[in-house]
């Protein structure tokens, strides 16, 4: 897949247009604002950007592709909020994917202040709808106008087509076990789409081997 048709599908059309959308809910009380899930968006798209824009062409560990993401692509002029990128990824970003809970020492808001501050608690703040904006600007910066290197793009091309090698390889032994969907409007690709349910057709489960259950 080409490295521009990547970043216009899966980071201006479905990353930014899904932060969009997050950022529109609003309800009352304290629950229902998906500030968790906006977070989590925010984190993987940070980790994406670090793994396609850091240096070299072999892949890394997740780790450090968050952290050339925060530090290199969020935050490269603005020394003091890439030091948080450890903390972010440990506390929030890990306590939010494996359990839906912000680790100690992080609170969540939706408020468009104090992002990087510190609250009364003590705690670091993020704000995701300021995390929002500074990621959408430092893309715009930072990613986009630097396709127009040829070297440069040549770079994240072949990074690109190393994290499709790699989920391609991850998803292999799986195929025989899940469902094959047939999107009629859409071809597929490299990378797992959302669809609108209308244009799809689906086939059951039941029709395909399934686990074999485990023997004690």
């Amino acid at each position: 897949m080409d490295v521009r048709a990547f970043l216009e599908k899966f980071v201006e059309g479905y990353l930014f247009h899904d932060l969009s959308s997050l950022a529109q809910v609003r309800v009352a009380g304290p629950y229902g604002n998906c500030n968790y899930s906006m977070l989590l968006v925010e984190l993987a798209g940070i980790e994406l950007l670090g793994a396609l824009t850091a240096p070299g062409e072999s892949l890394g560990k997740e780790a450090a592709h968050f952290t050339h993401g925060w530090r290199e692509i969020l935050y490269a002029d603005r020394p003091g909020e890439a030091t948080y990128s450890e903390p972010v990824y440990k506390l929030a970003r890990h306590g939010l994917a494996h359990t839906f809970t912000a680790k100690p020492l992080i609170n969540v808001t939706k408020s468009g202040d104090g992002h990087l501050s510190r609250d009364l608690a003590g705690n670091l703040v993020l704000d995701v709808l300021a995390l929002e904006q500074d990621l959408k600007a430092a893309y715009h910066l930072r990613v986009l106008p630097s396709l127009d290197d040829e070297g440069i793009r040549r770079r994240l091309q072949a990074r690109l087509d190393k994290l499709v090698e790699h989920a391609s390889l991850q998803a292999r032994p799986y195929q025989g076990l899940v469902a094959v969907r047939h999107v009629e409007s859409t071809p597929a690709t490299a990378f797992g789409d959302y669809t609108d349910c209308s244009s799809t057709t689906y086939q059951p489960l039941t029709t395909f081997p399934l686990l074999e259950p485990r023997k004690r």
